[in-house]
């Protein structure tokens, strides 16, 4: 497996803070990845960017939504489906 990029400075919180979404763009772009290592509020942590990142997070929300809503519907036995018509 590659190394992962990582940035050299002590600390990104301020910097992602002010630039926002484009702080990973341009770092995308930097390292000529969609994966890099900012530090955080001090803690090393993981940038991705692109397509397939956006489906990796994207399917990880929709099973923690599903799962979610599952157990609200356990608690709740008489709630409707998920897509069931409320009218």
């Amino acid at each position: 497996m590659a190394n992962i990029p990582e940035e050299k400075t002590l600390d990104n919180s301020l910097r992602m803070l002010s630039e926002g979404f484009p702080f990973i763009h341009k770092r995308a772009q930097k390292f000529d990845t969609d994966i890099f290592k900012p530090r955080l509020l001090g803690q090393k942590v993981i940038c991705l960017h692109g397509e397939e990142a956006a489906s990796v997070f994207l399917r990880f929300y929709n099973v923690c939504k599903d799962w979610s809503y599952s157990k609200k519907s356990a608690e709740n036995p008489v709630r409707r489906k998920r897509g069931a018509n409320n009218g």
